[in-house]
């Protein structure tokens, strides 16, 4: 479950809201520490930046296959605290993340319990397309499920 619960982190790009995938989150802006160029653009030291986390969590050089849900890519996974930033970068002490993410990522894989192993329903045919532009960026029909019993009791 834990692999499972950082790849949907990963997937979705979910920040401290825990499902709605968000294309740029708030928290993610920073102030730059040195004058750069960046495609053309000069950004000086200490100009406001926000971080595209969305962009980043599923940029195929990072993570190969970023539209794909593979939990498996997580198993082994040991973490620098700026790989996977849906809740901050560096650590929960010293850095910017977030100090609630352990209790997010266990929200989510109690979550991902239910809905795997003790409960039973069905999808009904819906549009699950994310306009990426719309914040927060969510499924155009919502998430719909319908006939939910817990496992074994009927719906």
């Amino acid at each position: 479950m834990e692999a499972a619960a950082r790849a949907v982190r990963a997937w979705r790009g979910c920040g401290a809201h825990v499902l709605p995938a968000w294309p740029l989150h708030a928290p993610g802006r920073a102030a730059a520490t040195h004058d750069f160029d960046w495609h053309g653009l000069r950004i000086a030291k200490g100009t406001w930046v926000l971080l595209d986390l969305y962009g980043t969590s599923h940029h195929p050089a990072i993570w190969g296959d970023p539209d794909v849900f593979r939990p498996e890519r997580f198993e082994r996974w040991q973490s620098s605290g700026m790989d996977l930033i849906p809740q901050g970068g560096g650590g929960p002490y010293s850095g910017h993340r977030c100090p609630g993410e352990q209790a997010t990522v266990d929200l989510m894989k109690s979550a991902l319990r239910l809905f795997a192993t003790e409960i039973d329903y069905a999808v009904p045919p819906q549009d699950l397309s994310v306009n990426l532009r719309r914040m927060p960026a969510l499924p155009a029909s919502g998430m719909v499920i319908e006939q939910v019993a817990l496992r074994g009791r009927a719906a």
